[in-house]
């Protein structure tokens, strides 16, 4: 499915409460009929992918063509919070290694042609939250951006090195460029405990929990404001 395909889904259930979505395909879909989008925080994407018709593959895209990127927001389609890109932990050797260019990394694979949806989530029940808006962002037509993600992913890489060989535990930490971060992201396992990353470039631990790239809420805030080359949907 290629990502001008979600369209029409976008265009036709802009403002609708999720009430009425669940409502509408409870038949096509049951297994969401009890799914708790307010506990699990990426269930509204889950949900919306499901509607749009993707299907649930180890792909490294939503799309055969693009990403799918949801986010909370407010009435006016402002973001509340950062937005989550990939974890990093299983490619972490990747990430620090200098030969690796941005345009050749996952990352770079997951957003350079996007469908960002802000999702109004005002108030604490999820049926009454509702698809805001809806942005196609490719940097094959943004020149600019793709330079400035591309410089932020190569700043990124210096301070997470800088971290290991400088900071006082030898762990990575936040490191943020304009649009693009990474910081922790991580839940306890059974034992209590994180999942540590370890670096066979360092041979060892250089964190004792997963982390993650997001972007930050500038570049929604970016995206939103018109200045880009952004195919706005609704």
């Amino acid at each position: 499915m290629k990502l001008i395909d979600a369209y029409p889904f976008l265009q036709e259930n802009q403002g609708r409460p999720l009430i009425d979505l669940k409502t509408e395909y409870q038949n096509r879909f049951p297994e969401y009929l009890p799914f708790d989008m307010k506990i699990n925080k990426g269930g509204v994407g889950q949900f919306l992918e499901k509607l749009i018709g993707l299907k649930n593959t180890s792909s490294l895209t939503d799309f055969s063509d693009g990403e799918l990127k949801t986010n909370k927001s407010d009435a006016s389609g402002k973001p509340l919070e950062t937005m989550f890109i990939s974890q990093i932990s299983k490619s972490f050797d990747d990430l620090i290694n200098n030969d690796l260019t941005f345009e050749n990394s996952w990352v770079y694979q997951k957003i350079h042609n996007m469908l960002y949806v802000p999702i109004c989530k005002v108030g604490d029940n999820p049926d009454n939250w509702f698809i805001h808006s809806a942005y196609h962002l490719c940097l094959d037509r943004n020149p600019l951006v793709h330079q400035q993600l591309k410089n932020d992913f190569l700043k990124i890489r210096q301070l997470l090195n800088q971290h290991i060989q400088e900071s006082n535990d030898g762990f990575i930490h936040t490191s943020n460029g304009t649009f693009i971060q990474i910081r922790s992201k991580d839940s306890k396992r059974s034992d209590g405990t994180y999942n540590p990353i370890f670096s066979t470039t360092y041979n060892r631990h250089i964190s004792n929990k997963n982390h993650a790239f997001y972007f930050k809420k500038e570049f929604m805030e970016a995206i939103r404001s018109g200045t880009w080359v952004v195919n706005k949907i609704v």
